[in-house]
């Protein structure tokens, strides 16, 4: 039996590195839930894989509505294209305010795709909490 598109995609991603952990999730009880559990050099994250050109990638409205979702509660979540098996991985986010799928990168190299995802996560953390520890308190009032 010939495999998918999209399972060609998780036979490159599952065995990229015996240090990272990835877990393939097929659920017809939650509309819209991801296709891949991601923890990459300490960092959590969800990954739709699909492998075509289509508009919106062929998300449907309960996955973009469950990235959506996902990313106001602070996770996680994107999407991994490789429209034709010999092109570059691309790598995308569903924007929230414009609710489409919007590119973040594209590489050759899954492995190293991951990589600077992972690093990504990790970078965008310390600036929040920077960020957050620079932040003025609240000024208590007293009489």
């Amino acid at each position: 039996m010939a495999q998918n598109k999209e399972s060609k995609l998780w036979n490159e991603l599952k065995d990229l590195n015996k240090n990272w952990h990835f877990t393939r999730v097929e659920s017809s009880t939650i509309n819209g839930i991801p296709d891949v559990h991601c923890v990459v050099n300490k960092q959590i994250f969800w990954l739709e894989l699909k492998a075509n050109t289509h508009k919106n990638l062929g998300m449907s409205k309960w996955q973009i509505n469950w990235h959506i979702k996902y990313q106001k509660a602070g996770g996680k979540v994107f999407i991994l294209n490789r429209p034709l098996l010999q092109s570059d991985y691309e790598l995308w986010s569903v924007c929230r305010e414009a609710r489409v799928p919007t590119h973040v990168s594209s590489a050759t190299n899954l492995g190293l795709l991951m990589e600077l995802l992972a690093s990504r996560i990790s970078w965008q953390q310390d600036a929040d909490a920077h960020s957050r520890s620079r932040s003025p308190s609240p000024v208590k009032r007293t009489r």
